[in-house]
């Protein structure tokens, strides 16, 4: 129930690590809707000027996973995840321009998420 390090002196509750750790992570180019590296995730979709689905290989137990992006589209955007797109099977990540009320699809994105898996 325990990892210990090589020297046997240091070690933690595998449940720590497990509960710790990212559920699903992925990178993408929102322009030609390209997965570049990915976990968890079996699926990008495109679903609207801004918006992007992306869809997990394993669900989550509930839709009240934490999402954590970030992204690029020259220095003129914010990214975010509106938790009410969450669902046990997806999240969505939302670009906009600098001024936050006018969705604009992104070069690249990246998002983390930490939940329970079903």
């Amino acid at each position: 129930n325990t990892l210990k390090d090589a020297a046997g002196n240091n070690s933690i509750a595998t449940s720590f690590v497990a509960n710790g750790s990212a559920k699903a992570f992925s990178m993408f180019e929102g322009t030609t809707n390209t997965i570049r590296k990915s976990f968890n995730q079996s699926s990008l979709t495109d679903v609207g000027t801004g918006q992007y689905r992306q869809t997990y290989s394993s669900a989550m137990s509930d839709a009240f996973q934490a999402v954590s992006t970030n992204g690029h589209r020259d220095s003129d955007q914010y990214i975010g995840n509106r938790s009410s797109d969450n669902a046990t099977t997806h999240h969505q990540v939302n670009s906009f321009t600098r001024g936050g009320n006018i969705r604009a699809d992104t070069n690249t994105a990246v998002a983390i998420v930490h939940g329970d898996l079903a």
